[in-house]
């Protein structure tokens, strides 16, 4: 796999860097996906078959989910309304995300075969007008955020057979909570915005335990007053944000065991003032 070679070459880059102190170049090659006819497009998520989703602008100026696929970008198009966006890809080739209806409000959508045909399944809400399907698994299980009845933001799972529809996670204890990872072992990691305004990074280690099972992590042992988790990997291992007590923020990962906070290390910057870890 090149993009996994190219990995391995950076990181022994690193490790000589290192222990030597000398700098050497680094090569990759970057390559361009292109767009649906517009200007602009963004990649968000990649599988082990070297498939990209993300979403690019069309000619009218309109973006659309796309998946990239043996070189050549697939518009996935939308569920009635101008704009979507694909978040996540699993190895099957299952994609999920968020796109407009007819209305304007947004759904969560998968899927499940976009280089054959670009049939979107809708995931509904939990009761209000908003979702988005931000991560999915290898098994096909999703997570992401719904809007209540309310407008509140809840956290939600969906197992691969669709039959309970959205599981409502909750919280956490927070006003609002939205989750951007799920590994294999259903663990779902997100964060929850504080009555304060605080955001707090949250995690699942077992989604199907619904709302009980989310709870939020311990960050006082980097020195952090809150933050937020955005990717956990197959070991349970977490990254993310980690609001500091001066008010910025520093990228994370968490060490032993990837749960509850033990061993959160602080990846620091470089040299500035934030910094942010998307995925691991």
């Amino acid at each position: 796999n090149e993009i996994r070679t190219t990995a391995r070459v950076f990181l022994a880059g690193l490790t000589a860097l290192a222990f030597t102190g000398v700098v050497h170049a680094q090569f990759y090659a970057v390559t361009d996906l292109g767009t649906l006819g517009g200007t602009n497009g963004l990649a968000y998520g990649i599988n082990n078959h070297e498939q990209i989703v993300g979403s690019a602008q069309t000619r009218p100026g309109n973006y659309h989910a796309f998946m990239f696929d043996s070189g050549r970008m697939i518009d996935v198009g939308t569920l009635g309304g101008s704009n979507s966006w694909a978040y996540g890809v699993n190895d099957n080739g299952w994609m999920a995300g968020a796109a407009e209806l007819s209305m304007t409000n947004r759904h969560g959508f998968l899927c499940t075969n976009a280089a054959a045909s670009s049939l979107m399944m809708d995931l509904g809400t939990l009761g209000g007008s908003n979702s988005a399907a931000t991560a999915i698994n290898a098994r096909g299980e999703m997570a992401g955020w719904a809007a209540m009845a309310d407008g509140s933001h809840h956290a939600f799972f969906m197992t691969n057979t669709f039959s309970s529809g959205m599981m409502d996670l909750g919280v956490a204890g927070g006003t609002n909570a939205e989750t951007y990872g799920i590994n294999s072992n259903r663990m779902v990691v997100g964060f929850t915005a504080e009555a304060g305004g605080v955001m707090q990074p949250i995690m699942s280690t077992n989604a199907l335990r619904g709302m009980s099972g989310m709870t939020t992590m311990d960050m006082g042992g980097m020195g952090a007053t809150g933050g937020q988790s955005w990717y956990v990997n197959e070991m349970g291992k977490l990254s993310g944000q980690a609001q500091m007590s001066a008010g910025n923020h520093h990228a994370f990962v968490s060490g032993s065991d990837g749960m509850m906070g033990r061993m959160n290390v602080d990846l620091g910057t470089l040299g500035g003032t934030n910094s942010v870890a998307y995925c691991l």
